[in-house]
């Protein structure tokens, strides 16, 4: 039998080799699988995206129609939940479902792979049905945790989620940055960190004895324990080093083989307009997700052949007999194309379909360079605060850099009143991190804050024009240079906020350019009420339901952990517009750059432009050819009247 080996002894007293032989082990063991796997793999991510979680979208749907305003987010979740509190028995049951199907995807790749090291023949319906049958009848509270354990344990198996979920600290950027500016969370968030890390390498074998020895959670997590005792750190050292290997190994074939043709593609047009442009938004850009999702699933399933090889290893070495529980299969294993191959194959694919889409693509806009905003759209950089990074946040200092940077497109602030009625501009209603007076800012007069210096955590001395600001001072200063994004803070404390905020920008006539975003819907149907001119926008974290349809919201501003491509879509089908915040990371903004997003509000809008500055200069490249190819066909038509062709 082809994976014999795979069973041989080896001596306690050379536990050195163990890894070793394990990781030639895996390899071998991943590169014979066959295509019933992928197959399932296609077929359950089909349904899965197409079947289920439409489903249970539509089921979401219909729950959050019974709630009062027909959504949640994060300004209304705690009035949601008082009179509806119910939604959170149907929010549990819908995330059990989610993590019950995540569970089974990945009952299904240690089942096939066991099956494999068997050198028994399976089929895709004997897949489904015993993978299945593994994880279900013992559906009982004890074994709860085990759900929980394989929705955050499953991704880390994948080395790009991994890498996505470290560089994010798996939580909203909003979130982290108040971690960081302060040490005793940073040292609990640290520390909560080492835990996590400390019990996934102790339950590595947690999921490998739940699946395939049919143990409930608290004999699995024994076992685990058991198997990884003494050597848990080891363990942890030489599954990150294979995963490494394997990201290697398995990603170089793929990226040459869908990025190659492209390039070849690229050097027959290079001499065509925007051939270049194209090349790096679609040919690179577009080529490397794909390469990257082949090859993060092929990594992910290698990663699974190391752990259960590793996991066997670890029973005959601690002296562990249980037998596995999986029902024989009536053929043996024959040969047929490996799963590596399938992946070559599909590879290979994508690669046409990337240089036809380039070469299509490239054609098309030398006859129609408008017809670049139907393919990209443009996304517009918001400085957050002014260019918060660089000088005091919500000061002249930085709206001035925001002003003079080629790269910012609107300046968004933030408004409040003064206990006389005096909009200034500051993002929280304490003046205490600005100036470190420890006030709330409806409390204090203008006179008394006008001139207090607010460095926020920066440099006095650097910045002695550091004050806060009248919403005024900025309008007349800069609105006309440069649009801004007005957000209102203060509309609780001061209800007449939002006419005063319509009425300079009616005196320095910036009510068509500039636009207004706030947390509170009320303050919205207020400026809306003033003047429906106005664009006005809703600012969302986390949100679900049907906050498309209020009528007083021209665009969203949303956390950028909740937008994507699908989002994007529905609400332009809906005639708004979207902008993400607070995106300040590069991994934020590449996963936002093909989105279709209409803007990224961050501190750092240089930084940002870099992942979005070619798409932009595409745009604006092809605009610019557009007026130019309009003007020449009117000097035509001129001509030609003159000429008296008409």
């Amino acid at each position: 039998m082809r994976h014999r080996k795979f069973l041989n002894n080896k001596s306690s007293d050379k536990k050195k080799y163990i890894y070793k032989d394990t990781m030639h082990e895996s390899r071998e063991l991943f590169d014979s699988l066959g295509i019933v796997l992928i197959l399932f793999l296609l077929v359950f991510g089909f349904l899965k995206g197409y079947v289920f979680m439409p489903l249970m979208s539509k089921l979401w749907g219909l729950v959050l129609k019974t709630t009062p305003d027909g959504f949640i987010s994060t300004s209304n979740i705690f009035n949601t939940l008082i009179k509806s509190p119910w939604i959170i028995l149907a929010a549990l049951i819908l995330i059990i479902v989610y993590v019950f199907l995540a569970l089974w995807q990945t009952s299904a790749v240690i089942v096939g792979i066991s099956y494999e090291r068997r050198g028994e023949k399976i089929r895709l319906g004997n897949l489904i049905k015993t993978s299945l049958n593994q994880i279900t009848g013992r559906v009982k509270k004890e074994n709860w945790m085990i759900l929980l354990y394989s929705l955050v344990i499953t991704p880390l198996v994948n080395i790009y989620s991994a890498n996505d979920m470290i560089d994010r600290f798996i939580i909203p950027e909003y979130i982290q940055d108040f971690i960081n500016s302060k040490i005793l969370l940073t040292i609990i968030f640290i520390i909560i960190i080492i835990i996590f890390v400390y019990i996934a390498l102790r339950w590595l074998f947690l999921l490998p004895a739940f699946i395939l020895k049919k143990k409930d959670f608290k004999e699995a997590k024994e076992e685990s324990d058991t198997l990884t005792e003494g050597n848990f750190l080891q363990n942890g050292v030489n599954t990150i080093l294979y995963s490494v290997i394997e990201f290697i190994r398995l990603s170089i074939l793929p990226i040459l083989i869908i990025l190659v043709p492209a390039f070849i593609c690229y050097l027959c047009t290079r001499k065509m307009e925007f051939a270049s442009s194209l090349f790096g938004t679609i040919g690179i850009n577009i080529g490397l997700e794909l390469a990257q999702n082949i090859s993060g699933t092929l990594v992910q399933i290698s990663v699974m052949c190391f752990i259960i090889t590793l996991y066997l290893e670890m029973q005959k070495e601690k002296g562990l007999t249980d037998a596995i529980e999986l029902p024989p299969m009536e053929e043996k294993k024959t040969n047929e194309a490996s799963i590596y191959l399938i992946a070559i194959i599909a590879s290979a694919a994508f690669s046409v379909l990337i240089s036809g889409v380039y070469l299509g693509v490239v054609n098309t806009m030398q006859k129609n360079p408008d017809s670049i905003l139907d393919i990209f759209g443009k996304t517009e950089i918001i400085a957050h605060k002014g260019y918060s990074s660089r000088a005091p946040e919500n000061t002249m200092p930085a709206f001035e850099l925001a002003d003079k940077c080629d790269a910012v497109g609107y300046i968004e602030l933030d408004v409040w009143s003064t206990k006389d009625g005096v909009p200034v501009v500051i993002h929280n209603s304490s003046i205490k991190d600005a100036t470190g007076v420890d006030k709330e800012i409806y409390e204090c007069t203008y006179e008394e804050i006008k001139d207090l210096p607010a460095p926020y955590a920066m440099n006095k001395e650097d910045f002695p024009d550091a004050k806060i600001p009248m919403l005024e001072e900025v309008i007349k200063e800069y609105a006309d240079s440069t649009p801004l994004l007005i957000e209102i803070k203060g509309y609780n404390e001061d209800p007449d906020l939002p006419r005063k905020i319509v009425d300079l920008m009616h005196k320095y006539e910036c009510e068509d350019t500039s636009l207004i975003h706030s947390g509170n819907y009320k303050a919205l149907e207020a400026v809306k009420k003033i003047d429906p001119g106005i664009l006005c926008g809703l600012i969302l974290a986390m949100v679900t339901g049907n906050y498309y349809d209020l009528p007083y919201v021209d665009f969203f501003s949303i956390e950028h952990n909740f937008v994507d491509q699908d989002t994007v879509a529905l609400l332009h089908r809906l005639g708004k517009k979207v902008y993400a915040w607070t995106v300040n990371y590069d991994e934020s903004a590449e996963a936002l750059k093909f989105s279709g997003v209409d803007g990224m509000i961050t501190d750092v809008p240089e930084d940002i432009n870099e992942y979005v500055g070619d798409v932009n200069k595409l745009i604006k490249d092809a605009t610019t050819k557009q007026i130019k190819n309009d003007s020449e066909e009117l000097d035509k038509a001129i001509g030609r009247y003159e000429n008296g062709d008409y």
